[in-house]
Parts: C-alpha cells; structure tokens; sequence
C-alpha cells in the first residue's frame, strides 16, 4: 500500500487543490465537523481549539501544514489572532507531529525578507516588514532552534487558475469595463500545480532545511492584466493601469523585490523553476 500524507487544511485553497490532485496519497484535515460526519473518512482540526488530546492518524510519517491565516491584509487588521494560530496554535500542532515522529513540510514565504533586492538567498538574513512574514519567520525559527526534522518552503505568491482578482478583471473586460491594475506593486507568480508538486517531493523524500520556490522573475500586476487581455481578446484600452497607493487597500508595506533565489531547489530536487511567461500562460490556460 503506499504512503500516505497528512494534509492539514484540506479546506484551504491549496490543501484542497493537493487533496483533489493527489488524493491517493493524501489524508486530509477539515476544520468542518460536517464534512467529517458525512462522510467515511475524514479527521477533524481545528486550530482554534484544543489540541491537548488532538492526535494525527496511525500510519502517517510526513504532513504538511497549510492551515494558517495566510492574508497580509487580515494579519494586518487583526495580529494577535493571526500570532495566535500562524505561531501558537501552529507551534503546539509542530509539537504533537514531531512527537509522534512524523516529518513536517511547512510552506512559508518570501514575506520574511523585505524585498529591497531580487533573488534573496537562503542565508540571506530576514527583515519581515509584514504581521504575516513575522508570523511565518517565528515558526520558521522554531523548527530549526528544536531540530525539528521538516522541509520549510518559502513560496512567493501561489497563483491557482481560478485566482479571484483575475476572475474579476475578466468578468469586467467581458462587460467592456475598464479595469485597474496596480502598475507598481509585482508579484514573482507560481502555479498551484507546480507548488503541489514541490510539496508531494518533499513529503515523500523527508528532505531538511529551507528551499525556496518564485518566479525566475517579477512582473507587475498591470502587464498580467495585459497578457490576459491580449491573450482572451479583449480590448486593450480598458486595461488603466493606477498606482496602489492611490487605492482603497491599507497595507504598511509593499516589496520592490519578490522574487528567491531557488539554486537549492535545482541542486536537491533537480527541480528547474519555469520560466515566467511560462508560468503565466499556465495560468491563462484555465481561461481558454
């Protein structure tokens, strides 16, 4: 029989993603005590109660931990509750899987640097400017201060193909409106699908220390709008660019820089990062 994985937060967008791809593999958390109660298999989680007599199923020797408040915006608003399940709640979960002997997969992300310079390294030191990169770095600490067997991957933005924002411009441009992207805010987009595959290596060869997963470079939010426009056929006069500082959105801090350096992905994993038009028309392919 083969292995199987314990996926914690199988209700977030990417743990569902993994559960549905590999499901063959994966045994699945839900924070929904209806989900379980419908069904034959299915194990509760839910980090905003106690997990004291939590206990991860028999069987199981690697999980990835995807349950986390994950928005930069709502860490933002509200970041004793975001310390209190991305650092706490996760802290005390690491406890009971390192415990039970079953090696970690963490997902983080290039939040815990600060952006200033391209391609940041491994080793590089970090500078969270965000309650969300701060949150990720002190979980990050904490499996490597304890010696805690765990692949951590720090993943740039995770773009899966029915992504909202983009949705909503196409719903627009559609309708003949105009949208507005952000011609100064960047992003160094990686598709579900290829952040899933890192995931499942590293599940099933138990690899250590930090690997890092972006683009091969950045791209602003203004010319995806315009690959999607010229690759759907739309018109491209209702594509008007702004700036994000003249929006409605409140963040405290926007980087320059997105993109990681990835050498220990290629060298450890033989894993070679697309390159980012690539990862673009991968995306649009959801969109005919």
């Amino acid at each position: 029989m083969s292995e199987k994985y314990l996926i914690i937060g199988e209700d977030s967008q990417i743990g569902s993603f993994f559960t549905r791809r590999y499901s063959d593999i994966s045994v699945g958390t839900t924070r929904r005590r209806e989900k379980v109660s419908h069904r034959s298999s299915g194990i509760y989680l839910n980090l905003e109660e106690d997990l004291s007599l939590w206990a991860p199923p028999k069987g199981v020797t690697s999980a990835v931990i995807f349950t986390a408040v994950t928005s930069i915006e709502k860490c933002q608003r509200n970041p004793e509750y975001a310390r209190f399940i991305n650092v706490e709640k996760t802290k005390n979960l690491i406890d009971i899987l390192h415990k039970n002997n079953i090696f970690i997969v963490f997902p983080s992300t290039n939040q815990v640097f600060n952006g200033t310079i391209p391609y940041q390294k491994v080793g590089d030191t970090p500078s969270p400017q965000t309650e969300y990169g701060k949150n990720k770095l002190e979980v990050e600490n904490y499996l490597l201060i304890n010696k805690i067997e765990s692949s951590i991957i720090r993943f740039s933005k995770i773009i899966p193909p029915d992504y909202p924002l983009f949705q909503t411009w196409i719903t627009s441009l559609k309708q003949g409106e105009s949208i507005h992207p952000f011609h100064d805010m960047v992003i160094s987009p990686v598709s579900i699908s290829f952040a899933c595959m890192v995931i499942r290596i590293l599940l099933e060869k138990k690899l250590t220390g930090i690997f890092q997963v972006s683009a091969d470079d950045d791209i602003s939010y203004a010319n995806i709008a315009h690959d999607i426009g010229t690759k759907l056929g739309y018109n491209g006069s209702l594509i008007q660019p702004v700036s994000w500082k003249t929006s409605d959105i409140q963040l405290n801090h926007v980087p320059e820089h997105t993109t990681l350096d990835t050498t220990k992905l290629r060298n450890d994993l033989g894993i070679k990062i697309p390159d980012i038009r690539i990862i673009i028309d991968e995306i649009m392919e959801y969109y005919g």
